[in-house]
């Protein structure tokens, strides 16, 4: 999950979203982004111009244009909202971006929709309204963001919540602060202890969400505190996740070697590379792991067989180990299907799950040196990793502890040694110090 620094302010038409926005904004000089204003004829409303930081207009819809769109009685010219958004599409990492509103004129154009989520992927703080009653496939995948904030509004609550968003404004810039101070953290029992500006606050972690004794978390279910130590968890754990990786390029080989797992994007990708033709044959190894015994009806090499199967890979193409538990039985059980078979492989694609790339790679160098390989997983970010099937959470405590495998077992003669840069380790130790110990191997 990504620090929540994104708030979608949503009401019905007339609650005030726009004018609440604008309340907002009008106290930082440090601002990029656009407002959609009223244009008033005669007899009430003509259309909707467009004004941005700068003052910049442009008429974004007319009653007396002629162009092809049209919401309500309302002409939509894409060109002139395509023309605007050069102006508001670069900023500085302290200011604050807003946009007003993410509705359905503006959702007419996909450069609007890439400056959306460039606003929502940047490091800034962004604010914007989003319509209630217009509803899509984008605003829908926004709303379902993991780093946003929603505030509902009505003509009733609009001052409050004014204030309120004024408010977590302030907590969100505090966050960043903590979170750049790790040594404010420290685990105190089952809790991590945070010593704040205004005093000692405890966190706890229930099923990967964190909870604040402090009063604002209290009223509003959110605090500088909790974004802080998010902020902290996702900074340590992206630095292990990108150690984990190894960046191979594909080439060519004799045979894609796929290790199962409970993440079947794996076995989509190992089948995309299969059809493009990486190589002539594909292995798909693993039985029920710990992630996947009590889900999965029959061992991983077999639903990800099907899988390849469907997406179109022959059959006769395909071989099947579902007995190995972990990475050094995925390889040794391997070796031995492959004798049996009088097979005789030189070159593998190894794939895997983005955060197990090194490990497979150490395993691999270990029990079977002699062979070529490359290891390559799924292109997923560290922050869409996480789904139903495995929090993120899980993810975490998961690399944590394949890092101290990575650690430890050289001198157990199961992987050949990896160096690990200071900074990893130190990542390492915090997130073990936070209680992300679930995966650890005891000694």
């Amino acid at each position: 999950m990504n620090m929540i620094k994104n708030i979608l302010i949503t009401g019905v038409p007339k609650s005030g979203k726009s004018t609440l926005l604008e309340s907002v904004i009008i106290n930082y000089p440090n601002k990029v982004g656009f407002v959609t204003k009223e244009i008033r004829g005669d007899y009430g409303r003509v259309g909707f111009e467009i004004v941005t930081h700068k003052n910049t207009k442009s008429v974004l819809s007319h009653v007396n244009f002629n162009t092809a769109d049209k919401v309500s009685k309302y002409f939509v010219d894409v060109k002139n909202l395509e023309g605007i958004i050069p102006q508001v599409s670069e900023f500085s990492p302290n200011d604050i971006l807003y946009l007003d509103e993410i509705g359905q004129m503006q959702l007419l154009s996909n450069d609007f929709k890439e400056l959306v989520e460039k606003y929502l992927n940047s490091g800034n703080i962004f604010i914007a309204t989003l319509s209630a009653v217009y509803q899509d496939d984008f605003t829908n995948s926004i709303r379902k963001r993991e780093d946003i904030y929603i505030v509902e509004i009505s003509e009733i609550n609009r001052h409050d919540k004014e204030r309120f968003v004024k408010q977590l404004i302030r907590k969100i810039q505090k966050a960043r602060g903590y979170s750049a101070q790790p040594e404010r953290f420290t685990r105190i029992d089952e809790q991590i202890e945070l010593r704040s500006e205004h005093g000692t606050r405890l966190l706890a972690n229930n099923d990967g969400r964190w909870t604040c004794n402090c009063d604002f978390f209290s009223d509003c279910r959110i605090c500088s505190h909790v974004i802080a130590t998010d902020e902290l968890v996702d900074k340590l754990a992206k630095v292990i996740w990108d150690y984990h990786h190894l960046n191979h390029k594909i080439e060519k080989a004799d045979c894609i070697f796929v290790l199962g797992s409970h993440d079947t994007r794996v076995a989509e990708y190992a089948a995309g590379l299969f059809l493009k033709g990486c190589a002539p044959y594909i292995i798909f190894s693993g039985g029920l792991g710990n992630l996947t015994k009590d889900t999965f009806p029959k061992p991983e090499a077999d639903i990800f067989a099907e899988i390849a199967l469907k997406l179109g890979v022959p059959p006769e193409k395909i071989l099947i180990e579902n007995k190995s538990t972990n990475t050094g039985e995925n390889v040794g059980f391997t070796k031995k299907l492959l004798d049996e078979k009088g097979l005789k492989f030189d070159a593998f694609i190894l794939v895997q799950k983005p955060y197990m790339e090194r490990r497979t790679f150490a395993t691999f160098k270990k029990v079977w040196p002699e062979k070529n390989f490359i290891v390559t997983s799924p292109s997923i970010s560290f922050e869409a990793y996480p789904s139903e099937e495995i929090s993120k959470d899980k993810v975490i405590n998961i690399m944590v502890g394949d890092l101290q495998r990575i650690k430890i077992y050289p001198g157990r003669g199961f992987q050949i040694f990896q160096e690990i840069p200071p900074n990893v380790w130190s990542a390492y130790e915090k997130l073990v110090e936070l209680g992300y110990t679930k995966h650890l191997v005891k000694d």
